[in-house]
């Protein structure tokens, strides 16, 4: 039986690899939006100042356009902004609607027009005095300013930042993995709604074979995908990510298999409430999708205000399994956090496959 069950496997080969490319492609999608990398574009019009004045915007992607385009292109939100010079000399700045970014712009735009203002009063001075060489007055400037700004500002806090070491590529790797790891279990222990339509479980029954290895045979090719996904999730991260996994791999391997544990039992309970395949597409994914964003998957719990949401984030085992594979690639040990980690996700693999075998047997109670 349990031959035929990784037989039938096979079947579900096109799902299993559109779950893993979504999961790469989402990790990369993801890990990019946070790295902080993004730099806002601004649009700037060919001219002297407005030029010059774009090019000490270190913190914006500048690109050079016709006021026609720049216009076009504000009021799509290209450009979240738009540098030129009028025929007076004047710089303007033209912005769709004065919100954050903009107002962080024309701080930006106001500083450097004050520094090429103050430039130009110094290389005019100099050249009074006989200092003739504009471009190494300039040079030396800009070189004095960059060394010894005015003001130097310090940030301190009181409290340690969550945030402080957060690594977005590492925690959506892990999170997108661990959420269409599930959908793939799902369906593989589903393939016992099929057996139900076929008749086929009938047969199972009435034969010398123990529910309990009726169970198992169902049982294992879930936790046989789920960890090949893991695998893989240690394979990609290290190779395509780039991601460091520390000194304690196979500790990272072990909460995997936990997780994986508590995934396949949970996939029995909620095959055991629905009568078939179709009703299973219906509720998988709004449990699936639920468990996974109230858990962490797609956003760090760290940044969550609501007690509520982070209560509720304590009963899915996408929460233990983030938080103790961070942990574990931080410190590179399995401490006191990660064991209770894997304490709770056996408790709750224990308590989904006891739920999933009683309500299986009261229906099989019911039927006769």
């Amino acid at each position: 039986m349990l031959k035929l069950k990784l037989r039938l496997m096979k079947e579900n080969t096109f799902l299993y690899l559109i779950m893993i490319l979504m999961s790469l492609l989402l990790t990369g999608v993801f890990s990019q939006s946070m790295t902080g990398n993004y730099l806002p574009t601004i649009g700037v019009v060919q001219g002297e100042k407005s030029t010059s004045v774009s090019l000490g915007l270190k913190d914006y992607k500048a690109k050079e356009v016709t006021f026609g385009e720049g216009v076009e292109k504000v009021k799509n939100r290209d450009f979240i902004g738009m540098i030129y010079e009028d025929d007076a000399g004047d710089v303007w700045l033209m912005t769709l609607s004065e919100k954050l970014e903009t107002v962080e712009l024309k701080m930006a735009l106001d500083q450097q027009l004050s520094l090429n203002a103050s430039l130009e009063a110094l290389t005019d001075k100099m050249s009074s005095l006989g200092f003739t060489d504009e471009g190494a007055i300039r040079t030396t400037f800009w070189q004095f300013w960059e060394e010894r700004k005015p003001i130097d500002v310090t940030m301190t806090f009181d409290d340690v930042d969550p945030m402080a070491n957060y690594n977005s590529t590492l925690h959506y790797t892990i999170g997108m993995t661990l959420f269409f790891l599930t959908y793939s279990v799902m369906f593989t222990v589903g393939d016992f709604l099929e057996d139900k339509r076929k008749k086929t479980l009938d047969r199972m029954l009435v034969s010398p074979v123990s529910p309990t290895w009726l169970m198992v045979s169902n049982v294992l090719p879930g936790m046989l995908i789920g960890t090949f996904q893991i695998l893989l999730m240690l394979v990609a991260g290290k190779t395509i990510f780039g991601i460091e996994w520390g000194e304690n791999l196979g500790g990272i391997f072990l909460i995997g298999i936990f997780y994986v544990f508590a995934v396949v039992c949970l996939s029995v309970f909620i095959v055991s409430l629905v009568k078939n395949m179709s009703q299973l597409g219906v509720v998988s994914p709004i449990i699936l999708t639920g468990m996974a964003m109230i858990g962490g998957c797609m956003w760090p719990l760290e940044i969550v205000n609501s007690k509520i949401l982070l209560a509720l984030s304590k009963v899915t085992p996408h929460r233990w399994t983030i938080a103790a594979m961070e942990q574990t690639v931080s410190t590179g040990e399995l401490n006191q956090m990660t064991v209770t980690a894997l304490l709770v996700l056996f408790t709750m693999g224990i308590f989904f496959l006891v739920c999933g075998q009683g309500v299986l047997y009261m229906k099989s109670k019911g039927a006769n």
